[in-house]
């Protein structure tokens, strides 16, 4: 029985080792992705692109071009500011976006391990560094270009800074917190923490100046910005709070960490109990395990939301294993100094039952990450097969087409809205369908260009004539698609029916002139992009 513990131990760092190198080896396959590494990455490519190109990152979104960004604004001005550094095309500004979301969760990781490894021991330190890098959330957007993992990043590390006794410190927690929300402004939940668990332990005036500070100093940013460039700054940055909630976004988030990451708010519970009641006690590590939790499970609720919403989780589940394991590594081996050595204690098996199920809750964490890659490998292998190469071939002739200024196309391809640039009608599919449905924007003017047949192809993600197409999330909205049913015709489809790549093209029932070049050359190759199905004894891609 003596074995138990380090046996137990080891299994759990097997687990956890092995999910995080189905991440570090995901990102790798997707950093070369030639479209999107996942849903709606161009998007942030796109606004990474106008700080780069020095293009008004807030503009007027219920105007044409309708850009809604309702982010912070310090990831884009970060990757776009390295993008001109770079002097980086739209492919080498996409890495670099990618980048900033592996590098952040690396940080992130080595921050919760070294913070674990301070309070629990070194080993309890390598296992919360490891989960930190593992979780079901973490492996397709932590690979992505998008904000999210920068902000957590920030927010975690300016939590733990602001906590400290150190009144250094606790300013340089407060900076990174101020930055936190200024990369993304649900990360404020990190602030309310460190905030709480300073009052929480007597510490009222670092409360007081860890909660007000970085508020002021993002306010008086604010203010400044806004009286320079007018009121869409902090309207945009508001703007998340007119979205709509649905409970079955609710439920399919909240039910897709119950199956795929289980481990999260197990860890997070464990830690909280510890830091509450295991002496010498950790409050505000225990008002991080409430809020960030409470704040995932409520903000899910919203449409559109994903796993996205659990990824500060998964650095709240990794102190708390490192606080369980680190009680049993951590107990003595022998008697005092220069006494007579003893016998190690025998494992609590009440501890060790709690261990043991936060083991196997990492199981389906693992299958996950195991699925992932091997849809990343999947796909990276379909770009090398000929059909692949097909494919890649339309959208590189779609993508010449949206570079052409004299050739307008209407598109709710983010990554043929991506090579538009700045004459992109908008650049992410789903909000502007969400807030032309809500009524917060009206595209009358790309309406009326549409019944003119002003645009020489609408290129689509998904075929407009089917049924769903007026339900569907990522097409256009349904006061478009109605008059391109009446003013447009079919023409053909590159590798119709995939979810990730297909595209449909229409064409105008009344043309003035020929359809684009560009247009006949992906019309020749459609045909080599239909899946001709599993041959005898063969399985499908």
């Amino acid at each position: 029985m003596k074995r138990l513990v380090p046996v137990a131990f080891a299994l759990t760092i097997a687990l956890a080792a092995s999910r995080s190198a189905f991440f570090l080896a995901n990102a790798a396959v997707l950093y070369g992705d030639p479209l999107e590494a996942f849903y709606l990455e161009s998007k942030f490519v796109h606004l990474c692109w106008r700080a780069q190109a020095g293009e008004a990152l807030y503009p007027d979104y219920r105007i044409e071009p309708h850009v809604a960004n309702f982010f912070s604004p310090l990831y884009f001005l970060l990757v776009g500011g390295l993008g001109r550094l770079a002097d980086a095309d739209l492919d080498a500004l996409t890495r670099i976006g990618r980048l900033g979301s592996v590098g952040p969760s690396l940080a992130a990781a080595l921050v919760v391990g070294l913070a674990s490894g301070r309070r629990y021991g070194r080993r309890a330190g390598v296992l919360s560094g490891l989960i930190g890098l593992s979780s079901a959330p973490l492996m397709p957007f932590g690979a992505m270009a998008r904000p999210d993992l920068l902000a957590d990043t920030l927010g975690f590390a300016g939590f733990l800074a602001a906590i400290s006794a150190r009144p250094r410190r606790q300013w340089i927690g407060a900076a990174l917190l101020g930055a936190a929300i200024l990369t993304k402004q649900t990360s404020g939940v990190y602030l309310l923490a460190a905030s709480a668990g300073l009052l929480a332990s007597g510490r009222w005036k670092a409360s007081a100046a860890v909660g007000l500070g970085p508020l002021l100093a993002v306010g008086a940013i604010v203010g400044v910005a806004t009286v320079r460039d007018g009121p869409m700054f902090v309207l945009s940055l508001l703007g998340e709070r007119e979205m709509g909630w649905d409970p079955v976004f609710w439920v399919m988030a909240n039910r897709a960490i119950v199956e795929r990451a289980p481990e999260l708010p197990y860890f997070a519970a464990v830690g909280l109990v510890l830091w509450v009641a295991r002496r010498p006690r950790e409050p505000a590590l225990a008002a991080l395990a409430v809020l960030v939790p409470a704040a995932a499970v409520v903000t899910s609720a919203k449409i559109g939301s994903d796993l996205n919403y659990f990824l500060g989780l998964r650095l709240v589940s990794a102190m708390g294993a490192g606080a369980a394991w680190g009680a049993e590594l951590r107990r003595p081996e022998g008697g005092e100094q220069g006494g007579p050595a003893r016998p190690r204690p025998r494992p609590r098996w009440g501890w060790l039952a709690v261990a043991l199920v936060g083991t196997l809750a990492m199981v389906p964490g693992l299958r996950d990450a195991a699925r992932v890659f091997g849809e990343s490998r999947a796909e990276a292998r379909f770009y090398s097969s000929d059909r692949g190469r097909a494919v890649l071939e339309a959208y590189r002739l779609f993508f010449d087409l949206a570079e052409d200024p004299d050739r307008p196309i209407l598109t709710d391809s983010g990554p043929i809205l991506l090579r538009m640039r700045g004459r992109a009608p908008f650049a992410d599919p789903w909000l502007f369908r969400s807030l032309a449905i809500d009524g917060r924007l009206r595209p009358d003017d790309l309406r009326r260009r549409v019944v003119r047949g002003e645009f020489e192809a609408v290129i689509s993600t998904g075929d407009l004539r089917a049924p769903i197409a007026l339900n569907h999330q990522f097409l256009l909205p349904p006061g478009l698609i109605v008059p391109v049913r009446a003013s447009y015709l079919p023409a053909f489809a590159i590798d119709p029916g995939d979810d990730r790549h297909a595209l449909y093209v229409d064409l105008p029932r009344v043309r003035v002139g020929p359809p684009p070049p560009q247009v006949v050359a992906a019309s020749r190759l459609a045909p080599r992009t239909v899946d001709p199905g599993p041959g005898p004894g063969e399985e499908g891609r």
